[in-house]
């Protein structure tokens, strides 16, 4: 029994500090359930896991080291928690092998601060427990006790009006999405394309609410990374709260889904993100290109020069590659900058960002129009402020306000606004607020901020908009011809309501606004529940329940699998690709890639890189089967390559049963900007090879 005391006690601790930086006051009774169930639900984690060791390691000096791991798991899936407002996805857990993850989040202080926390209050309450605990019991009442506990969070539902973090164990989500009725697979389906109209459609029958230009107008897409809506309307950032309250803002733009890659997808090309799978499909645009025209390539043709810069590795997520399909003519990263003020893991604080961006402007400002993106990363955890070891999440918000601030300010004083259309938005919302269903579909809450010399005053728009809609919306304003894109004009105002569908990959939830007002809230499995707000719009602070359409449902799944772009779509043996090239400096070179294999399939890996300078190489594919304790390192090495050295590197994996989950990585470290050049490197999977 001390055992599965002692084993509880930090989860206890973990899910109170996790409650006190993610909740605004104390909960409301409403919610005294859900956080009840989330207790329960560690009580059974904790206890089962305190037996089972007590059981299989009887040594103490194998007991200690086991426990502070324990409670460094707990911390790290706290800290997520704070900064992503739910539990970690083991979905997911490529990213956090990656080595940028590992040392700009993983290891940062603000990590270090949290398992501190726990760490410090586990050890004298385990310590008081041992010590005046008189409880002793045998093992079978000890099992009696877990199966009571399990037994009462199976049958206990979770509220789908509250985040899952709150009401469940890491463990106990995570092993209820593995058992959920996933399919990873998508083959082909008849398109009835009267149902994909009703969510995928080409609208422009809005009326105008702003002047269009009579010239080609720049046009400049700021991404300031993680920015939610409640952040800007709060005052935090007060800079761009006075912005938009100066020019044209947007109550209701929903982000499509979360983590970077996929939002930008959306962005520049005008369409969903895949939302049942885990592939992003700018992987694949960066190997295969568009299935259509992307924003870059369309102004392209309109005669714009297209630039796009970000703070970060261009290697992470495979943006740079991504980016290149998409049209961009210069694709600018972390490596390029040779002026900065500050550089960490994640890339160059914002204001350089901005002021690298200013010199771009300067050199382009007598030639063609330009359409630059941007991408910051300083808000990004754990946080680059110049002149601050450790920054908090305010002070990154607050020098990322007074960069953006500095950076509109000089590009009025230089007269660059003056034909210049702004867009202000953000990838993803790592800013939750609100309580209850709130607080979870806040992570899909953008803010959306519009600065040109056609808006003469203020306007506040309340209709719904999301990512997808910026392509058309732009192609619009410049009077440029929209071809096949979808989409509705943010700078038009429609009568009539649409259905949107967007999804949060670290939840696993899929969620859709209905014309008629509906929101409905799914599992990846479609398990659907309905409500009505009080506006009549996806962001409130009221939901009632309502019945469900299973006609609407429908619809939504069809849409859904048509929209899914996964490996298993691919007429190609080649899941990843990349023919020579020559790079300095550090690199993904192979970075956030995932695949699947059905059994029968054989997954090859072709390495071969020669080093024109010394440099390091970090290569691994992790396995996950039908479980995650199942999941398994297929290979992991640090390899040195000396100068004028070739790198080659073979592997095959036969797959002996359905391997939804495949990762790989492959980075490039370097000294003083070594040098080397890229001979091939392909993975490929050969369909039934082994059968």
């Amino acid at each position: 029994m001390k055992s599965m005391v002692i084993f509880i006690i930090p989860l206890f601790v973990a899910r109170v500090y996790s409650l006190s930086v993610n909740l605004y006051g104390l909960p409301s009774t409403e919610m005294l359930l859900p956080i009840s169930r989330g207790f329960l639900s560690d009580l059974a984690i904790g206890a089962a896991a305190g037996f089972i060791f007590q059981v299989l390691y009887r040594k103490k000096f194998a007991y200690y080291p086991i426990w502070v791991l324990w409670v460094l798991a707990v911390s790290l899936n706290a800290e997520h928690i704070k900064v992503n407002a739910a539990n970690a996805n083991y979905s997911f857990i490529h990213l956090a092998l990656a080595e940028e993850f590992i040392l700009g989040s993983v290891l940062s202080f603000k990590s270090l601060y949290t398992f501190l926390v726990c760490l410090g209050f586990s050890v004298p309450l385990s310590l008081a427990y041992s010590r005046y605990s008189p409880i002793r019991t045998k093992n079978i009442i000890q099992f009696a006790v877990i199966s009571l506990f399990v037994l009462c969070v199976i049958f206990i539902p979770a509220s789908k009006l509250h985040p899952h973090w709150m009401q469940m164990n890491l463990l106990e989500e995570n092993t209820k999405n593995l058992l959920s009725n996933q399919n990873y697979y998508f083959t082909d389906t008849a398109v009835d394309k009267a149902i994909l109209r009703k969510f995928v459609n080409q609208d422009l029958s809005g009326r105008q609410i702003v002047q269009y230009p009579d010239k080609k107008s720049n046009v400049l897409l700021i991404m300031v990374e993680g920015l939610g809506y409640d952040t800007v309307q709060s005052g935090k950032v007060p800079a761009l709260k006075k912005l938009s309250e100066r020019n044209l803002s947007y109550e209701n733009f929903i982000g499509l889904q979360r983590q970077t890659n996929r939002g930008v997808y959306s962005l520049m090309c005008g369409d969903l993100p895949n939302l049942l799978t885990r592939e992003a499909k700018s992987d694949y645009v960066g190997m295969y290109g568009s299935m259509k025209e992307c924003l870059p390539e369309v102004l392209g043709q309109n005669g714009y020069h297209t630039v796009f810069m970000q703070s970060a590795d261009l290697g992470y997520m495979q943006k740079d590659k991504f980016a290149e399909a998409a049209g961009f003519d210069e694709i600018i990263g972390s490596n390029d900058y040779k002026m900065f003020y500050s550089k960490r893991r994640w890339g160059v604080d914002d204001r350089s960002l901005y002021l690298n961006v200013f010199l771009k402007i300067n050199q382009l400002k007598d030639n063609d129009p330009w359409f630059i993106t941007l991408l910051t990363s300083g808000t990004h955890h754990p946080y680059n402020v110049p002149g601050i070891t450790s920054p908090t999440l305010g002070q990154a918000i607050m020098y990322a306000d007074d960069a953006l601030k500095e950076f509109i300010e000089t590009l009025y004083l230089k007269g660059i606004l003056k034909n210049a259309l702004v867009i202000i938005t953000s990838d993803e919302s790592l800013f939750s607020y609100g309580e209850g269903l709130l607080n979870e579909l806040s992570g899909n809450h953008l803010p959306m901020v519009v600065l040109s010399p056609e808006i003469s005053g203020p306007m506040v728009h309340q209709e719904v908009f999301t990512q997808a809609d910026i392509l058309l919306s732009i192609l619009d304003y410049l009077n440029l011809s929209p071809l096949e894109h979808t989409g509705r004009s943010i700078f038009r105002t429609y009568t009539d309501g649409r259905n949107s569908i967007f999804g949060n990959a670290y939840s696993a939830k899929i969620y859709s606004y209905s014309r008629d007002g509906k929101l409905y809230i799914c599992s990846k499995d479609l398990d659907c529940s309905a409500y009505e707000t009080a506006n009549n719009l996806p962001f409130d602070s009221s939901y009632a329940p309502t019945d469900v359409n299973p006609e609407f449902i429908s619809e939504m799944k069809h849409v859904m699998v048509h929209n899914e772009l996964s490996s298993d779509k691919l007429n190609t043996n080649y899941i990843y690709y990349q023919t020579r090239g020559q790079y300095v400096g550090d690199r993904f070179l192979v970075g956030d890639q995932k695949l699947s294999a059905r059994a029968g399939d054989i997954i090859r890996w072709r390495y071969k890189i020669r080093a024109e300078d010394p440099l390091n190489l970090f290569l691994y594919a992790l396995i996950v089967t039908d479980s995650v304790d199942n999941a398994e390192i297929i290979f992991r090495k640090t390899v040195p390559v000396k100068k004028g050295e070739t790198f080659t590197f073979n592997h095959e994996f036969n797959a002996l049963q359905d391997t939804p989950w495949i990762w790989s990585k492959l980075q490039v470290l370097t000294t003083e900007n070594g040098k080397y050049t890229v001979e091939g490197i392909t993975i490929e999977r050969l369909k039934g090879a082994s059968q």
